[in-house]
């Protein structure tokens, strides 16, 4: 089950449809990208423990997911504008800290650990 939480001004029934909808997702690879349901990535931002938080966007909401290198999803927080890299640590601070998470050897297929990178 990912964690999911609400830094928008959503309703709780439209959070538990959205909610309902994220938990059937396990991996970055199961977000869709395609009408009707698009979701746009805008950028990744990388951290030391081996995790991200990619930005996405549909027609009215701001997500940031927080994936592993390998893309498996731990969390994701819907926002009502474009989270700043400040905001994003605070809300991990807040919510689910899963610790180092590094994905065994491989490597990570999302990219950069030291800085922000653009996923276009």
């Amino acid at each position: 089950m990912t964690e999911v939480r609400n830094r928008s001004h959503l309703s709780e029934d439209a959070l538990r449809v959205i909610r309902n909808a994220i938990d059937q997702l396990s991996h970055i690879d199961q977000i869709p990208t395609a009408a009707p349901t698009k979701i746009d990535f805008i950028r990744s931002v990388a951290y030391e423990d081996g995790t991200h938080d990619l930005i996405g966007a549909s027609d009215s909401l701001v997500f940031s997911f927080g994936a592993t290198c390998s893309g498996r999803l731990l969390s994701s927080t819907l926002w009502d504008r474009q989270p700043t890299d400040e905001e994003l640590i605070l809300d991990r601070l807040e919510g689910l800290n899963p610790g180092p998470s590094r994905d065994g050897s491989t490597a990570c297929r999302l990219g950069g650990h030291s800085l922000a990178t653009s996923l276009h």
